[in-house]
């Protein structure tokens, strides 16, 4: 305001942030306006280094014990007491988590939010809790490549007791080197067979298909947060 008023005044300007967190639904954009001249600089700065903030995260609020009794049925008997849920603000939108390396369509990547506690990003529940599972063989329609028999059908076969609650999940993900290990994807589950004992994931950010024996995890799930900061 003093600047269209009064022109940039000729030993240019400071513009100097507060300690705190400022939060924005926008990026901040600096314009042609907000520069100085030769001779005339415009700097923006935190008063005290690092202690301003631009943030546009969102801070939960009203943490509380899981309530839900479906969601609280899926949770393993020991984390029970500890896992705690908010309420997002009506609006907001939460993306998805597909998308991966090379193979993956462009239009399928997704940029996943994250949960931040105490400055350390929470990761999602997963399993195993470490290392990979493998796939079993695979089932519907396979191709046959000069270098291995795969699948571009997004189901193959796991026998694992731990499906019963997967299928249960509201909203179960995979991550997989599903044919190359410099191919990894992640991709929906978006069935649990428990007869057939098959998980059919969504083929579509799997560019080149999947191979039996392929490595993989689950996560996103309720009934795999077991350890502290999932």
């Amino acid at each position: 305001a003093r600047r269209a008023a009064d022109g940039l005044p000729k030993e240019g300007a400071v513009v100097e942030f507060a300690d705190g967190v400022y939060r924005l639904k926008e990026p901040l954009a600096l314009e042609k306006a907000d520069s100085g001249a030769p001779g005339a600089p415009v700097v923006w700065r935190a008063k005290n280094r690092a202690q301003a903030v631009f943030s546009g995260a969102y801070a939960p609020k009203g943490w509380q014990p899981v309530l839900d009794e479906a969601a609280h049925a899926l949770l393993p008997d020991g984390a029970r007491a500890q896992v705690l849920c908010a309420e997002l603000p009506a609006g907001l939108e939460l993306p998805g988590f597909r998308g991966g390396g090379c193979g993956t369509p462009g239009h399928l990547q997704e940029t996943p939010l994250s949960l931040f506690q105490g400055g350390t990003r929470c990761e999602p529940a997963r399993w195993p809790n470490a290392g990979f599972a493998r796939t079993g063989e695979n089932a519907g329609a396979v191709e046959k490549r000069h270098d291995a028999t795969f699948s571009k059908s997004g189901v193959f076969r796991f026998d694992s007791p731990r499906m019963e609650k997967w299928a249960q999940e509201p909203e179960l993900w995979t991550y997989g080197l599903w044919c190359y290990e410099w191919a990894d994807a992640k991709a929906q589950v978006k069935a649990v067979d428990l007869q057939a004992k098959t998980l059919a994931v969504d083929p579509g950010p799997i560019g080149f298909g999947i191979r039996q024996n392929a490595q993989f995890h689950v996560f996103n799930a309720l009934s795999e947060l077991d350890r502290p900061g999932e």
